[in-house]
């Protein structure tokens, strides 16, 4: 049997396509990758590959793209599709929604290769354990979900040759490794608390590979691809100490090579920074969130204090090791002032570079419940219309001004200067000029984020311009006319471009549109 991953661009590798296409292929089946932004025949490839089974891995943010495409796929191909990842387990109705056959909830090495080994005897698909399946009267069959992996020692190792027909990726000398699944803290705006629940019972939430495992994977990545520097893109590599000082030291002395990861700011004593430092860390990311510890202990359910911050930044600035935080402006209760808070926060922790983001609220999880009982979320916001791509709308008295200062946020963090001439811009937020530089600054941003992890280099500028032309021929991809009546439900949450409202109000309604705006 054969698989077919399907992707929407480049942005990187997926490391759980890497571990299925492993999986797959020891099972004795065959799989191969798509990604849609790099060819320019997608549907045509598609056929091309005589696949018989289809698979789309997601998150949220990315349905739109996948149920339209599978609808388009099977207007004119007969193959079974599944779809898995974090949006389809975490909304698992999504089934419904759309034109695939079989949906995978959590982890999905075991069931697919059930699913493939089913197939290929033409056996019963519609008892396998985390998938779910279409049946005939149209109605869904939920089967039950399969206890939490936690020995990997015995699973094949992940294949990263799956993208073997994008050398520019394999050749980017950043790789992305995971070494724990799970995560021990309940973030208000998470989906993890959603996972935790979906798994109650079934195993301990917080797993990590054995350390001999994890070098084995770094040690087969080396010798087939540049390898340079290493991201681990655990929810928190910091957690579990007495692994993380016995990996450490094993790890430099085998593999040597430069790392970041994503911690929790709690984690990092003096004692473990210096372990970092000592081992070959270049890089730390970690969520700030708000700059006022009263909205990040009380609704945001992060119990970490102002003082702590401060005290375990500095360790890092003392060690020399760069740091890039999260943050989320736009929360419940937060307006501008609180948005410049979090900025000066950042400023006074002594970021090397800050990413901010306005509030997206994902339903289901408890903050987003907050915002809705506190009215700051208007329309319908089932997942049925989330999947359609019709959102609510965020009620926001400072809407306006919180869009543009994102993209100047990153400035004021890094430069208290700054801040002056952006409450001075603000004052014109529909101002070209204003906007012009938010946009400028923005794009800062990305060469902050290059720079800290490794890629101004010639592989990373390779890497980039591919993700450029990725997000132009997605929005060709995209192109389809979007219809009134979806679009004034209002995408999204922060706003509807007007190139977007002057397509819709252009064109007449389509009446074979599949109502995917």
């Amino acid at each position: 049997m054969k698989v077919l991953f399907l992707q929407e661009s480049p942005m990187y590798e997926a490391l759980g396509i890497h571990a299925l296409a492993g999986v797959v292929k020891a099972a004795g089946h065959e799989c191969d990758l798509l990604i849609e932004s790099e060819e320019r025949d997608f549907i045509g490839q598609i056929e091309d590959a005589k696949a018989d089974l289809l698979a789309f891995s997601f998150m949220t943010r990315q349905q739109e793209w996948a149920i339209n495409k599978i609808n388009k796929i099977r207007r004119g191909l007969d193959v079974p599709i599944l779809i898995g990842g974090t949006h389809p387990t975490m909304y698992p109705e999504t089934l419904s929604h759309c034109n695939a056959d079989y949906l995978c909830v959590g982890e999905g090495e075991q069931p697919v290769v059930d699913l493939l080994n089913r197939m290929a005897i033409k056996g019963r698909t519609d008892n396998i354990p985390n998938i779910h399946i279409k049946s005939p009267d149209g109605g869904i069959i939920k089967n039950e979900i399969r206890p939490l992996m936690d020995d990997w020692d015995n699973v094949a190792m992940p294949d990263r040759t799956i993208y073997w027909r994008y050398p520019f990726l394999q050749e980017l000398p950043l790789k992305r490794f995971i070494t724990s699944f799970g995560c021990a803290y309940k973030c208000s705006f998470c989906y993890i608390n959603n996972y935790r629940e979906i798994y109650d019972g079934k195993g301990k939430f917080f797993r990590r590979k054995s350390i001999p495992r994890v070098i084995a994977e770094m040690k087969a990545t080396r010798e087939k691809y540049p390898l340079r520097r290493i991201h681990y893109v655990d929810d928190i590599f910091s957690l579990s100490k007495t692994w993380v000082e016995k990996f450490l030291p094993i790890y430099w002395k085998e593999i040597g090579i430069p790392w970041s990861a994503n911690i929790w700011i709690a984690h990092m004593s003096r004692k473990m920074v210096e372990l970092f430092k000592e081992n070959g860390c270049v890089g730390l990311t970690f969520g700030v969130e708000s700059g006022n510890e009263k909205t990040r202990r009380g609704l945001i359910d992060k119990d970490l204090a102002d003082d702590l911050y401060l005290k375990n930044c500095g360790y890092l600035k003392e060690y020399k090791i760069p740091f890039h935080t999260g943050n989320i402006i736009g929360l419940p209760g937060e307006g501008l002032e609180e948005a410049f808070q979090t900025a000066r926060f950042n400023n006074t922790i002594g970021v090397t570079s800050a990413r901010s983001a306005l509030f997206w609220p994902f339903p289901g999880t408890k903050l987003t419940e907050y915002a809705m009982d506190h009215g700051m979320l208007t329309s319908d916001y089932s997942v049925e219309y989330f999947n359609r791509g019709i959102y609510p709308t965020v009620t926001h008295k400072d809407t306006e001004k919180l869009k543009i200062f994102n993209n100047m946020f990153q400035f004021v963090a890094k430069w208290s200067l700054f801040e002056g001439a952006a409450r001075f811009l603000l004052k014109w937020p529909a101002n070209p000029i204003v906007k012009l530089v938010a946009t400028l600054a923005d794009k800062s941003f990305w060469f902050s984020e290059a720079k800290f992890f490794g890629l101004l280099n010639w592989s990373g500028i390779v890497y980039w311009w591919h993700l450029r032309q990725s997000f132009m021929n997605i929005r060709r991809h995209t192109a389809d006319p979007r219809f009134e009546n979806d679009a004034l439900a209002q995408r999204p949450f922060w706003n509807i471009s007007q190139s977007d409202l002057d397509r819709i109000t252009s064109k007449q309604t389509n009446p074979n549109r599949d109502g995917i705006t």
